[in-house]
């Protein structure tokens, strides 16, 4: 097979077990859904410390990129999950018995990941939808939100490989997980604009990933509004494109990495 042809495989697997386990799929996305409902109702009255930086919806509005981002950095993060499995049942093993290259195993898993990612923000769009939030570049703003998701999920679904790759139990694999997680999203802009941040903050926001996936949101979702990190919309999406490439070297050189070290 092509490498291309390995990697779909090893996707299709992935998205095979995704959709088989509907309590997960489903405690994901409520998870999220809850998000949306309870921190925009709590922090429903901050309407006007956000008209104080331009910004003039509802803080459901504000908040719905920002709720789509952390479902994919949970979702994405989350996926690795299965490689840590495959290790412990012995399937990694047999995979590395076969004539597939390593990196298509790394490769397949992050395209399944990304593909799942892309799902779980059309589903909550919908949501955000029904809650009254309006797209404000219509149609076009919908698939773009989906494709930004998916760019998305492409670099944190390298750093769920990383993870799982380097971590030799599960309960330290979630306690890096946990450990970045929840800090990444309140270190962004995915809950307020850093404008309205202490300094320090707002400059610990411009080195988060998330903070560039938020603002290109933002752009789709609410046009003509900016979060404060003083970027274009071409240059939100190629700091994601070149933390995807980062973040994918790194997962591919320690995967193989790995796999040499259990073939000897």
């Amino acid at each position: 097979m092509s490498a291309l042809e390995e990697m779909y495989w090893i996707a299709w697997r992935e998205v095979r077990h995704y959709f088989r386990s509907r309590l997960g799929m489903a405690s994901r996305l409520l998870q999220a859904a809850t998000w949306l409902v309870l921190v925009g109702s709590i922090f429903s009255g901050t309407g006007g410390l956000l008209k104080s930086v331009g910004f003039q919806g509802s803080y459901f509005q504000y908040i719905t990129p920002g709720v789509i981002c952390m479902i994919v950095i949970f979702g994405s993060i989350f996926g690795g999950m299965t490689t840590l499995w495959d290790r412990r049942f012995g399937y990694f093993q047999k995979q590395l018995a076969t004539p597939i290259a390593r990196y298509s195993l790394a490769l397949g898993k992050v395209m399944a990941i990304s593909f799942i990612s892309g799902i779980q923000a059309l589903i909550l769009l919908c949501a955000a939808l029904l809650l009254g939030v309006r797209i404000g570049t219509g149609a076009f703003g919908v698939v773009a939100i989906i494709l930004i998701a998916m760019l998305l999920a492409i670099g944190f679904a390298g750093i769920s490989v990383i993870i799982a790759t380097v971590a030799t139990t599960s309960d330290l694999f979630w306690s890096v997980i946990n450990l970045i997680g929840l800090p990444l999203v309140f270190l962004s802009s995915a809950l307020f604009p850093p404008r309205l941040m202490p300094s320090w903050l707002a400059a610990v926001t411009s080195y988060n990933p998330l903070t560039y996936a938020v603002d290109a949101l933002q752009a789709m979702v609410n046009p003509g509004f900016r979060t404060g990190v003083g970027l274009t919309l071409p240059v939100d999406i190629g700091i994601l494109i070149v933390f995807d490439a980062a973040m994918l070297l790194a997962s591919t050189y320690l995967f193989r990495r790995e796999a040499r070290r259990l073939i000897a």
